[in-house]
């Protein structure tokens, strides 16, 4: 997961590097509490990058803290 911009930042830069097909499907993910979601997908927006979100959907639904849900 992600827990900063610098992180999304070395994602791009390594898309950038390896020329991925656009059809190989890549999927970032935000670190519960250390990055905003909606602010994660302003980045993919802005990157123009064919990138999938994906949250801990769990967290959201239980106690961020519960184990094994």
């Amino acid at each position: 997961g992600l827990s900063e911009s610098g992180g999304f930042d070395w994602v791009i830069a390594r898309l950038e590097e390896w020329s991925l097909p656009e059809e190989i499907p890549v999927t970032v993910s935000p670190v519960f509490d250390m990055v905003d979601p909606k602010e994660l997908g302003r980045w993919v927006l802005e990157s123009k990058k064919r990138l999938r979100v994906q949250i801990q959907l769990h967290k959201i639904l239980f106690d961020p803290k519960a184990r094994g849900v």
